[in-house]
């Protein structure tokens, strides 16, 4: 992908080390520039420049693009998106580490530094590599805004050539089912527009997540795309969206903070 701004955040870990490994595997171009932000803690300013060098010196090497650093201080929560959106990011890729064993709480910081940013977030997991991106599944299902991420989707399956597949909850509710094909038949016509190649996938609710995982197989989907809102009536709560950052295929998940992206029109993809 040419002409990029990526935010990565920094604290050292593995999980952090292989997002920077993902982020030039992401896009190796001249024009691309990544920009290392590590939130102060624990280290002092001296010591997190060292750790900059060190990091840069072992995983930059052979990058065709331009890798900067900033040091901040405050709270990572507070800093991360604000910074991203401040520099006009692209994507803010963010590895994310296994502190407990219990998967829907590997996520929990993650949502909290994606709340209230404008950047779309592309999340990974440690130990995740790069590998070409060329199917794109998103979640839709009755909230408006469960679509909001679309925009991000588009640019991602634009810049790689790649399809995107919209999976929604097969509803038998009239009511619901008409709700959730309003929302498909936007983001199709949306994705038509931009000249995107895409299809439709209607799943069983009951088991959503093992039902999507078995799709993301079978079909090959490299990322998975999701709106994350912290108010829903829909099976796509915060907790499903943190189970996801956290999916047992180990696939990057982009998403963006619909609360913050959804003032205006209702569907604001379409106008911005």
């Amino acid at each position: 992908m040419k002409n990029l701004k990526i935010v990565v955040p920094v604290d050292f870990t593995p999980a952090s080390k292989d997002a920077l490994q993902y982020s030039i595997d992401f896009s190796n171009e001249e024009s691309t520039e990544i920009i290392l932000v590590h939130v102060l803690s624990n280290l002092s300013q001296d010591d997190a420049s060292n750790k900059f060098d060190e990091l840069s010196q072992d995983k930059a090497s052979g990058f065709n693009g331009k890798i900067n650093t900033k040091i901040i201080k405050g709270d990572v929560e507070d800093h991360i998106g604000n910074y991203a959106d401040k520099e006009k990011a692209s994507f803010v890729i963010m590895g994310v580490h296994e502190q407990t064993l219990l998967d829907t709480l590997l996520g929990s910081r993650a949502m909290d530094v994606i709340a209230y940013s404008k950047t779309p977030f592309i999340t990974i997991q440690e130990g995740t590599t790069y590998r070409d991106i060329d199917k794109i599944a998103m979640t839709v299902d009755l909230d408006t805004d469960s679509i909001q991420v679309v925009k991000a989707a588009a640019k991602l399956a634009q810049n790689m050539e790649a399809e995107l597949l919209l999976i929604a909850g097969d509803h038998t509710d009239p009511n619901f089912e008409r709700q959730v094909k309003t929302n498909l038949k936007v983001a199709q016509n949306y994705l038509d527009d931009q000249q995107i190649n895409s299809s439709i996938r209607l799943i069983d609710r009951d088991h959503f997540m093992d039902n999507l995982m078995e799709i993301c197989q079978n079909e090959g989907v490299d990322i998975i795309s999701a709106t994350y809102y912290l108010k829903t009536l829909s099976i796509f709560s915060e907790k499903f969206v943190q189970r996801l950052i956290s999916n047992p295929r180990r696939l990057p998940v982009l998403t963006v903070d619909a609360q913050i992206i959804s003032s205006g029109p209702q569907y604001p993809f379409i106008t911005t």
